[in-house]
């Protein structure tokens, strides 16, 4: 989620590229794996997707104005084409919320909240915060979080079995309370 508007001069108007940088193939890094792929795959995570959005529409949560969703909806697709990975399903949408901030959806649905765009002084501050949303999709970040989520269960079962482990063998009872909360302490 973000609270905070940036400025990105230039965004759809196609800012100047240096010349001297590095093209992005020139970087050649490592695959290290699918983000989250043993956890979630993107069919799961578009289908979580489907069922939020029609949770939010049912609840009236979504500006069902043509003119407005056409806007966000061609402003996002502008910019997602310019991402590392266009051919992802990406959907905008506008959260009838005068918060000023947008959210990634899990199967590439971003919702930018109403009281963002009126916040936004120019197209480019918008177009900014809708970059990093889209961002979030291509890196697969909510794959990602549920992946840490799962590793971190595992770490603080392993946590709390040592710590009772080590508090069955103290003979000192603030030896084994102490362990028990230092491991409750690591898991929070």
């Amino acid at each position: 989620m973000v609270t905070v508007l940036v400025l990105v001069p230039g965004a759809l108007a196609g800012a100047p590229q240096d010349q001297n940088a590095p093209a992005s193939s020139d970087f050649n890094l490592p695959q290290i794996g699918e983000a989250g792929g043993s956890v979630i795959t993107p069919q799961q995570e578009f289908q979580i997707g489907v069922q939020i959005m029609d949770q939010l529409q049912n609840a009236g949560a979504i500006v069902n104005d043509p003119q407005v969703h056409e806007y966000i909806d061609n402003l996002g697709h502008i910019l997602s084409s310019h991402s590392d990975n266009p051919t992802l399903h990406f959907e905008y949408f506008v959260l009838d919320d005068p918060e000023i901030n947008a959210v990634t959806l899990p199967g590439g649905f971003i919702g930018v909240n109403s009281g963002l765009i009126l916040a936004s002084d120019n197209e480019d501050e918008l177009a900014g915060v809708i970059a990093h949303e889209t961002g979030h999709v291509t890196q697969r970040h909510i794959a990602r979080q549920i992946e840490d989520q799962q590793d971190n269960g595992l770490l603080n079962l392993a946590t709390l079995l040592g710590a009772i482990l080590v508090a069955t063998r103290s003979s000192d009872p603030n030896v084994a309370m102490g362990t028990l909360m230092t491991a409750q302490g690591e898991m929070i």
